[in-house]
C-alpha cells in the first residue's frame, strides 16, 4: 500500500478539528466530553464522508479518507475490506491485495475478505490462487452464496459442468435475495442446456 494517502496530512488534520469542534457542541455535559473518544467519532465520519464521495462517483477522494479511517481505526477489517474495494476499483491491484488480506486475518470467521480477495485474482486470472482463496472461504463460510457463486464460476471456466452445477445449487440454495435467486436460476438452466460449452454471455 501506499505510504501516503491520497488526503494529505494537513486536509486530515482541519477536516479532525472541524468534526472535534461540531462534537462538542453535541455534548452540553462536559462529563460527557471528556470521557467520550472522540476518535471513535472521527472515524464513523470519515466512512460517512467517504460513502457520499463514493456516491458521487469521486473513488478516488472517497479512498483517501478510507485510508484516514483505517490509521484511526487499524482493526476495523468492514473498513479495511472497503477500502480494498475501491483500490480495486481504481486499478490499484497491489493496494487491493494487500487490505483483502489484512481483513481476512483481522475476521477469521467472515469469509467477506477472502471472496473479494478471490475475485481480485478471477479479475487478473490467477484461476489457483483464486480457487484456494475460494475454498478458504467455504470453509470459514460454509453457506456463504457468494463463495459458492465464485467457485462455479471457476468450475464453469475450468469446463467442469457437473462440478459448476453443484456449486450453482448451493449458491441458489443460501442466496436470501430474491432477485439474484431469479437471475442464478436462469444461468443454471442455461447450464442445463449448452452443458459443457456454456458460456455467458
Amino acid at each position: 500500500m501506499r505510504d501516503e494517502p491520497p488526503v494529505r496530512d494537513k486536509e486530515y488534520e482541519r477536516y479532525r478539528q472541524t468534526i472535534t469542534a461540531f462534537l462538542y457542541r453535541q455534548f452540553e455535559d462536559s462529563d460527557v466530553r471528556h470521557n467520550h473518544d472522540l476518535t471513535y467519532y472521527h472515524h464513523y465520519m470519515l466512512r460517512g464522508s467517504a460513502d457520499i464521495l463514493r456516491l458521487q462517483r469521486r473513488p478516488e477522494e472517497a479512498a483517501g479518507f478510507l485510508a484516514l479511517s483505517v490509521r484511526l481505526e487499524p482493526g476495523s477489517a468492514a473498513v479495511i475490506n472497503d477500502l480494498g474495494r475501491l483500490y480495486m476499483d481504481l486499478g490499484r491491484w497491489k493496494d487491493a491485495e494487500v487490505m483483502f488480506k489484512q481483513a481476512a486475518v483481522l475476521t477469521p470467521d467472515n469469509a467477506a475478505a477472502l471472496i473479494n480477495l478471490g475475485l481480485l485474482y478471477m479479475s487478473h486470472g490467477k484461476t489457483e490462487q483464486a480457487r484456494a482463496v475460494i475454498a478458504r472461504a467455504i470453509q470459514v463460510e460454509p453457506k456463504s452464496a457468494l463463495a459458492y457463486y465464485e467457485q462455479f464460476v471457476l468450475d464453469r471456466e475450468k469446463g467442469d459442468v457437473a462440478a459448476a452445477r453443484d456449486s450453482l445449487l448451493r449458491a441458489i440454495q443460501y442466496q436470501g435475495d430474491k432477485r439474484l435467486k431469479r437471475e442464478w436460476g436462469g444461468e443454471l438452466r442455461r447450464l442445463k442446456e449448452d452443458g459443457a460449452q456454456y458460456t455467458t454471455g
